[in-house]
């Protein structure tokens, strides 16, 4: 998966005015990787991608990520700009909780996209019934 998403980084046009590409790991909590304007170039996104570590955690919560993500993460001391629109993509391995929650959370209060990959099929109802959102 990280091969996957490093070949994504460095086919996009990153920059500072341009793309910018953040990362959040999560399991039971959810924790900046690297910020939106740590890193500014296609190089060197792909490069920390390959060198995030495999997570050991099977219980991913998804609800917390997305909170985190939309409260923390995307904010302008993390490099977020308000005129620039916001993509969250997250990859779904493991146990996942809060999927209620998360159909409510994409919905009412999260104005921008959100993507799931899921790295394994268990889970491809609780997926499809999101994308449909």
């Amino acid at each position: 998966m990280k091969a996957f998403f490093s070949n994504i980084a460095r086919q996009l046009d990153v920059a500072t005015d341009k793309i910018r590409i953040g990362v959040i790991t999560y399991n039971t909590h959810a924790y900046t990787t690297f910020t939106l304007d740590q890193y500014m170039t296609p190089t060197e996104i792909s490069y920390q991608i390959m060198k995030l570590p495999e997570g050991t955690d099977k219980r991913y919560m998804i609800d917390n990520a997305l909170i985190y993500a939309k409260t923390t993460f995307f904010t302008a001391a993390n490099g977020d700009r308000a005129s620039a629109a916001n993509y969250y993509v997250f990859v779904i391995d493991g146990v996942r909780s809060g999927a209620s929650i998360q159909g409510e959370f994409i919905t009412k209060a999260w104005p921008n996209t959100i993507f799931a990959i899921g790295k394994i099929l268990v889970y491809t109802k609780t997926i499809a019934s999101l994308a449909t959102l």
